[in-house]
């Protein structure tokens, strides 16, 4: 899991000290879990990638807007990218790890 670019040093160790305690819960109630990596289901919706940021972010956030049309609207604005990326994400686990373990 990555932290967040430009973060403090402080507020990266309590991003991975958080991150750890949900793991634990998860590792602890025997919940089956898998770490994606963005590659992974970047690569599965073929997102066109970009030496720049800012049109990796155009393109995830235009591929959303494709994929889930009724909810296009969440991704509007060039801000709505990280919730384009949380809505691909989500995609990805019930297309593609969901179908596998059925």
């Amino acid at each position: 899991m990555d932290g967040v670019r430009n973060q403090s040093a402080s507020a990266a160790c309590s991003f991975g000290k958080a991150a750890g305690y949900v793991e634990m819960a998860v590792i602890g109630n025997r919940i089956p879990f898998e770490l994606v990596h963005p590659k992974s289901y970047k690569t599965h919706f073929r997102i066109p990638s970009s030496p720049d940021r800012k049109t990796r972010k155009a393109n995830a956030r235009e591929t959303a807007a494709r994929l889930l049309p009724q909810v296009r609207e969440h991704f509007a604005k060039t801000n709505d990218d990280a919730k384009a990326e949380a809505a691909l994400l989500a995609l990805y686990a019930r297309n593609v790890l969901c179908a596998a373990s059925k």
